[in-house]
């Protein structure tokens, strides 16, 4: 995760959190590097606090503690913010869950590090990596199992809203016990969530420029944003959203979006509307 002045940035995978974490390391450290001694001297009498951007990496706990990776990665969690600066605000990217979905599926990470042994996946998966589309849904669900979710999730509920719970949330095994239609379709789930911004994958050069002009940045600061290519985290070229459209049946199709219904509920009250057949979707401003 990133924090900065202004805020703190969660990096939910596959949404192009790589992309935002290097727009928010430019823009600081070229506003950082405007601050002369004198400057800074001047800030410190005033306790303001010099622009600034740390990057954290962070222990995954995301599952079950015998089950975590042992490494330091860049997707930290809400949990894990330092508590001095848990009063700032959380900006995150979403993507289109159907679109994240086959991302996953084709960046293929989950076949090189599964979660438990490839003996006890294969009892469940004989063919394991070798999964077809619907297969790797069924293993994402099988996965759940194993993340630390205080209470078995429900399962009728997708994964893509167990780890946005598990990320976005103050407390996400109290969330997860009290997942259910009314908790989420009443707004009560917002009581849980720290002040939330929400920025979208499909359009996230025109989302990040909206949301730095807002926050006092100039158009000579941020006009870099409009035009920056996509980044790749591992320097390759996959298939567009639009080709990966071939992994899809209407079954498939149907089975995300009832899995991630609550999900798109969440998105939809933070302004960001995806259509039943929608690649990119629309944007509420």
């Amino acid at each position: 995760m990133l924090i900065t002045n202004d805020f703190i940035l969660i990096n939910l995978p596959k949404t192009g959190s790589t992309f935002a974490r290097q727009v928010v390391s430019t823009l600081y450290a070229a506003k950082g590097g405007e601050y002369g001694l004198i400057k800074k001297f001047l800030c410190s009498l005033r306790g303001e606090e010099v622009p600034f951007c740390k990057e954290l990496f962070l222990e995954r706990t995301d599952f079950k503690e015998s089950y975590n990776y042992k490494f330091l990665d860049q997707h930290g969690r809400y949990e894990q913010v330092p508590d001095k600066y848990k009063s700032r605000p959380v900006l995150s990217i979403v993507r289109e869950p159907i679109n994240r979905s086959l991302s996953f599926y084709e960046f293929g990470w989950w076949k090189n590090h599964p979660v438990v042994s490839v003996n006890e996946i294969r009892n469940a998966f004989p063919s394991f990596p070798d999964l077809d589309f619907p297969a790797f849904l069924e293993y994402q669900d099988f996965n759940i199992q194993y993340r630390d979710t205080g209470v078995p999730a429900p399962p009728d509920i997708g994964i893509q809203t167990i780890t946005f719970i598990q990320f976005c949330f103050r407390n996400p095994k109290q969330a997860v016990a009290r997942l259910s239609d009314e908790y989420i379709y009443s707004g009560e789930y917002k009581e849980d969530l720290p002040e939330l911004i929400l920025l979208r994958t499909e359009y996230l050069n025109r989302d990040l420029y909206k949301y730095f002009t807002n926050c006092g940045f100039t158009a000579g600061e941020i006009g870099f944003i409009l035009t920056k290519p996509a980044v790749r985290p591992d320097n390759t070229s996959r298939k567009p959203d639009e080709e990966r459209q071939m992994y899809l049946t209407e079954e498939t199709r149907k089975t995300i979006r009832y899995k991630e219904r609550y999900l798109y509920h969440i998105y939809s009250d933070y302004g960001i509307e995806y259509q039943d057949d929608s690649i990119s979707g629309e944007y509420k401003s």
